[in-house]
């Protein structure tokens, strides 16, 4: 078990951002929102996957786009009015949260979450990464995705008792219909089930990225660092490509998610390759 404190939400937020690939959006909002409520002196208890044992634990996400989340002004409550919609349908309260996805804003959004409800939150998510559908998740391998509890400004509802793919098509169809983005408890479970399917210590590694982008250090020592850090982590080692520049960046929204391609060139005159990055 470790603490989380006020000035490690901006690496985390780095972290989550770098693990969404290209995916899962900005999490600078949500960022924002927990440096607003949170004390320095505050801290938020992480759980390891060691320290679980038959805690209940809830997995919070904000679902759809997360451009049409930037473009609305939250309250930060959100996400324990999902909580507590669970809650009340169900009759249990769970003791711990978990991010479904660490990439992108849902890397840190149950952390606020967390905070509001003074709870802890697991090290560890349901992906490793961002990911566009819910039936991805790698907590499908243990826990069914229903109930769900989704929660937007004018839409509340607990789906309960539908099959997994039925029901993250139902909940798609819904956040369209709803403004274009909820948030969503869903996939709870007992933690002896949770700890089988999830991917441990993402949480430690978003942390560990953000503080290592973070340092005053010259790019080849941040490369060198987090080599380094990924060969010791779940990731396993990573390996260098190429030195390159972002020379053109696509973009298109299908099917409720962006998609597009980034093209990297090399710096080198001598090497002539391009790397196309499809997310």
């Amino acid at each position: 078990m470790w603490k989380l404190y006020k000035r490690d939400i901006s690496a985390v937020a780095i972290g989550a951002k770098f693990l969404g690939c290209g995916g899962g959006g900005d999490p600078f909002i949500v960022e924002m929102l927990i440096k607003s409520v949170m004390n320095d002196e505050e801290s938020i208890h992480v759980l390891e996957w060691q320290d679980l044992t038959d805690q209940w634990i809830a997995p919070i996400a904000i679902i759809g786009s997360p451009e049409f989340y930037s473009e609305q002004l939250p309250s930060g409550d959100e996400g324990r009015s999902s909580l507590k919609l669970y809650e009340e349908y169900t009759n249990t309260e769970p003791q711990a949260l978990i991010s479904l996805e660490i990439g992108g804003l849902n890397g840190i959004s149950p952390i606020l979450t967390a905070l509001r409800s003074r709870l802890p939150i697991v090290d560890g998510d349901g992906m490793g990464r961002a990911f566009p559908k819910l039936k991805m998740s790698v907590l499908n391998l243990a826990v069914p995705l229903t109930p769900a509890a989704v929660y937007t400004h004018n839409y509340q509802e607990v789906i309960d008792f539908v099959p997994n793919e039925k029901a993250s098509e139902y909940l798609h169809s819904v956040v369209q219909q709803n403004g274009g983005f909820a948030h969503l408890t869903s996939y709870v479970g007992n933690a002896k089930k949770i700890s089988t399917a999830m991917i441990p210590g993402t949480l430690t590694v978003a942390k560990a990225i953000g503080e290592i982008i973070e340092k005053q250090i010259g790019a080849s020592d941040k490369q060198e660092q987090l080599q380094k850090m990924f060969g010791n982590s779940i990731y396993g080692k990573v390996e260098w490509i190429l030195s390159g520049v972002i020379e053109q960046v696509e973009r298109d929204f299908y099917d409720g998610v962006v998609t597009g391609r980034c093209l990297v060139r090399a710096h080198s005159v001598q090497d002539y390759r391009m790397v196309t990055i499809f997310f």
